[in-house]
């Protein structure tokens, strides 16, 4: 597949695992937490009405957009929970895999990445027949983005399968026993 050292064109690999670990990792926390505060937020009401729907919808009620039901509204929620968390035991999985040179780990986080990119198209797809362009444009984005990671994990997975090391204090690439640091390598090329 794919071998760079930089991932976006600037940022070196070793800094951008963390960083992809990092933020998918604060993306799947927030994801959950939304879905728990909506899901206690949305059951407070003593008169809860099976089917919301107003000729005008109030910015603020969202379910009146969607034309969602209570109970359909929870279904999401409790789905949109349950991926928040999978997200997260993946990514903590995926940090493991960097920090204690594990490349099953780092694997197994680009299977899902996979998955993820392939229901966010497949969600993109429905938004749009369902005419929610805006909507259907953000999901599309977020799926390219999630391509372009996923090639960077899958770098990352090869370049731990040939021995390199993604320590967090000390980058080290590792040729048959013996380990040298990658900045001593840059110095020798220089001089």
């Amino acid at each position: 597949m794919c071998c760079a050292e930089k991932c976006c064109f600037f940022l070196p690999l070793s800094i951008a695992c963390y960083l992809i670990g990092g933020i998918n990792f604060i993306i799947s926390l927030a994801t959950s937490i939304i879905a728990v505060v909506l899901l206690l937020h949305n059951g407070n009401g003593p008169d809860q009405v099976t089917t919301i729907h107003h000729p005008k919808p109030t910015p603020h009620n969202f379910l009146n957009v969607f034309e969602l039901s209570k109970e359909s509204f929870d279904i999401i929620m409790w789905i949109l929970l349950l991926c928040g968390l999978i997200q997260m035991l993946f990514t903590i999985m995926f940090i493991i895999g960097l920090t204690k040179n594990k490349p099953s780990f780092v694997l197994s986080f680009f299977g899902f990445s996979i998955m993820a990119t392939m229901i966010l198209l497949i969600a993109a797809l429905l938004e749009l027949i369902h005419n929610f362009w805006i909507s259907a444009f953000a999901t599309f984005i977020i799926a390219l983005l999630n391509m372009h990671f996923s090639i960077v994990i899958h770098t990352i997975y090869e370049e731990m399968s040939r021995g390199r090391k993604f320590t967090f204090n000390n980058v080290t690439m590792r040729t048959n026993d013996d380990e040298t640091p990658i900045l001593d390598e840059f110095d020798d090329i220089n001089t």
